[in-house]
């Protein structure tokens, strides 16, 4: 509910990275969550918050086990409330897939919590990083490695973000035109 987003939220933890969806998570998470076991990453853990598909169970419980130190997971669908919770704890929010709902839904949700977002580098991930800021946004060339994991994170440790994702453009009411013109658009080409 709307009241629950307005609970108190906590400060993040340092070098808790965050995978989270809504749903149910896009396989792209699977080599991501492979790549953060592989990289040299001491000082970080990786909390992975959303139901898994049953086609990659057992690949996920095979590499959190290997790595249950740093790696947990909650494997379910989780509320509005307890996204908010997850995402304000992260100190940064690790994006697969960013052509799909449910991470630009993750994405844009981090960024509205002050938390940064690391992601893949497409055309429409540089013009959000643009329009909100590239210390908020940081890019990666083509899917995630463990050498470009282990970059971004020395990045972020080196230049961290400030001040504030700037979100103006991201108005409720013009983005809901957008959507409308898009809907009709799409309904008058059949």
């Amino acid at each position: 509910s709307s009241a629950d987003l307005l609970a108190p939220r906590g400060g993040a933890e340092p070098g808790r990275l965050l995978f989270g969806t809504p749903d149910s998570f896009h396989s792209a998470y699977e080599a991501a969550m492979k790549v953060f076991a592989y990289a040299d990453l001491p000082a970080h853990t990786l909390r992975i918050v959303g139901k898994i598909p049953s086609r990659l169970a057992s690949s996920f419980a095979r590499t959190i086990s290997v790595n249950s130190k740093t790696i947990t997971l909650l494997d379910d669908t989780v509320s509005d409330a307890a996204r908010v919770e997850e995402i304000s704890r992260a100190a940064l929010v690790i994006i697969e897939a960013p052509e799909t709902d449910e991470s630009m839904s993750t994405m844009l949700l981090a960024l509205s919590l002050d938390r940064p977002v690391l992601v893949e580098d497409t055309p429409f991930t540089r013009d959000l990083a643009a329009e909100v800021g590239d210390s908020w946004v940081r890019l990666h060339p083509g899917r995630l490695t463990a050498v470009e994991l282990e970059k971004a994170l020395a990045s972020f440790t080196e230049s961290p973000p400030t001040g504030t994702p700037d979100l103006d453009a991201r108005d409720p009411d013009t983005v809901s035109q957008q959507f409308t013109a898009v809907y009709r658009s799409a309904a008058a080409s059949r």
